[in-house]
């Protein structure tokens, strides 16, 4: 099986991702904030999360502290985050192809 992409629908973000690798077990939520200042710059929290919400209310977290943090300080990127669940992943037979989802 290939590295599975859909979207989450969220009216606060610009675009919500899931990518799902039912194989390697990756799993993956990235959230771009918005686009407007430039393409988005962002990171990936790797954490194990007991539950799908629990992942997707700390990658929100992440990219609203982004948000902040890049307005304070006059950042012209967008905003972009991701958190890599690690409940069920095997590190080692993550493919290529699924870390080239998150950057």
């Amino acid at each position: 099986m290939t590295l599975e992409i859909k979207d989450i629908k969220d009216k606060s973000y610009e675009r919500v991702i899931l990518a799902r690798n039912e194989i390697t077990k990756f799993d993956c939520i990235k959230a771009i904030y918005n686009n407007k200042f430039g393409p988005g710059l962002g990171a990936v929290r790797p954490c194990k999360y007991s539950s799908f919400e629990n992942q997707k209310i700390d990658v929100h977290k992440l990219s609203d502290a982004m948000t902040l943090i890049n307005s304070i300080y006059g950042i012209n990127f967008g905003i972009s985050k991701a958190s890599l669940n690690l409940a069920n992943i095997n590190i080692f037979s993550l493919l290529i192809k699924d870390f080239k989802f998150i950057f």
